[in-house]
């Protein structure tokens, strides 16, 4: 769940909201070459990221239950900046983004995909676990064209 610190300037930072790229030359670092060509786009950039965490934070502070569940998503850099991609640098669009997305996780339970149990599957064929991410995390991979929908309980999908 999101803290009210997560918004405060005073808060320890989290290790993703930390902009490491002050380490490189501006000209050496990729978002300056993914957002722009001179500083001033590297530092506007930096600030945008930020825009939308606050727009994000303040909302789920505000009682957005689907945001609030979701607080190291909306305060990760990483994440943040890929809606902000997607978005050509619009802050109120990538916000809006970002939490429609959310809701469509919600939605359709993503999240619970780990918990779900696919032995059935994985006995004709139709999946495999993978191995992990580069994070860890398991992988599981479907196998679309061994999928006999003539199998399944109506319901499951």
């Amino acid at each position: 769940p999101l803290q009210s610190s997560q918004m405060s300037s005073s808060a320890s930072p989290n290790p993703q909201d930390v902009d490491h790229s002050a380490a490189t030359t501006v000209a050496s670092s990729p978002r300056h070459h993914f957002y722009g060509e001179d500083n001033a786009s590297a530092s506007n950039a930096s600030a945008k990221w930020r825009q939308v965490r606050d727009i994000l934070v303040k909302a789920a502070l505000d009682g957005n239950e689907v945001l609030h569940g979701y607080g190291d998503l909306i305060t990760c850099r990483d994440t943040i900046e890929r809606f902000l991609a997607g978005a050509k640098g619009n802050v109120e669009k990538a916000s809006k983004q970002l939490q429609a997305h959310l809701e469509w996780r919600q939605e359709y339970q993503l999240d619970q995909i780990v918990t779900e149990d696919f032995s059935d599957l994985e006995a004709r064929g139709e999946l495999y676990w993978g191995g992990t991410d580069l994070e860890g995390v398991p992988t599981l991979t479907w196998l679309i064209g061994k999928h006999l929908p003539s199998n399944q309980c109506p319901k499951r999908f």
